[in-house]
């Protein structure tokens, strides 16, 4: 069982860090496409939280360390495709939305 946590691990931080790539380079995107994307970004975190657990005999909860993780590693996509997919009138209401949601924002980003 503490091998097959591990490669849940493994896993579960490969596929987070390939998603979020991914929606990096989807650019230019529009409102649905995030909409969808931001969907998809929940389906696969509740896939992900519930993959060390499926096919247990005992009904338990993920590791913490797991859930974490996962919630860290998809927080990130969520919050740009959340500011992305706002309606903006201005600049400034965008760079206000941004700037809230995202304090540590970097150049790349």
């Amino acid at each position: 069982r503490k091998y097959f946590t591990r490669y849940c691990d493994k896993l579960a931080a490969s596929i987070c860090a390939k998603f979020t790539q991914q929606v990096y380079r989807c650019r230019p995107i529009n409102s649905v496409g995030c909409e969808q994307l931001l969907l998809d970004c929940h389906a696969l975190k509740a896939t992900l939280l519930q993959m060390p657990v499926m096919g247990a005999k005992v009904i338990r909860d993920p590791p913490v360390s797991y859930t974490r993780m996962v919630n860290k590693s998809l927080t990130r996509p969520e919050l740009v495709l959340q500011v992305v997919m706002g309606e903006y009138t201005s600049h400034a209401q965008l760079l206000d939305k941004t700037i809230r949601l995202l304090p540590d924002l970097s150049l790349a980003d």
